[in-house]
């Protein structure tokens, strides 16, 4: 009787894959995908408007610590577009007067440096995601500042509206320099 080795066992034992398992597995897959694909891209403009509401929340309370820290006043100034164009933006910006405009104004008119007339950069500039309208900045004109004690000058409040096509997020500001988000 002929023994087969260990080696020769092992050879003769065929492990993984086959070409058809393989292809099936890739056609599984693929099908998953086809269907998943749409949904995702249907989600994505709902994304991206929920980020950029969360961001301009985020940034409106990092405007108002920043005027406590600094001690001084910081505004925020607002481009609106109407729908269905996309776009818009807000900047904030020291509101110290320097140069040769007016503290604390809720206005970008100190830029101007006076030394070398070049534009003193804002602290921070935000353009909306795609497919995100900033659609209207009902506070003090699309412009505003916080006061050095955190509240908003001349004690106005409003509201900010980012949307797309289907969704609306409207970030309120309270006198008291409070700020919150909802989505209609």
């Amino acid at each position: 009787m002929m023994t087969m080795s260990k080696k020769q066992q092992h050879n003769d034992s065929a492990t993984g894959f086959s070409l058809v398992e393989l292809l099936v597995t890739i056609g599984i897959v693929s099908v998953l995908m086809a269907v998943a694909t749409p949904v995702i891209i249907a989600w994505l403009p709902n994304l991206r408007l929920q980020s950029d509401a969360r961001q301009l929340v985020s940034n409106l309370q990092k405007a108002r610590l920043e005027a406590v820290k600094r001690d001084q006043c910081v505004g925020i100034v607002f481009t609106t577009v109407p729908l269905p164009a996309t776009g818009g933006g807000y900047k904030i910006f020291l509101d110290d007067g320097s140069g040769m405009g007016t503290a604390c104004n809720g206005k970008r008119d100190e830029t101007i440096s006076n030394a070398d007339a070049t534009l003193i950069p804002p602290l921070d500039t935000i353009t909306m995601s795609r497919s995100v309208s900033l659609t209207a900045a009902n506070i003090g004109g699309g412009t505003f500042s916080f006061t050095p004690r955190g509240v908003i000058r001349g004690s106005q409040s409003g509201n900010i509206q980012l949307k797309n096509t289907k969704v609306t997020y409207t970030a309120t500001v309270s006198a008291a320099g409070n700020i919150q988000l909802s989505k209609n």
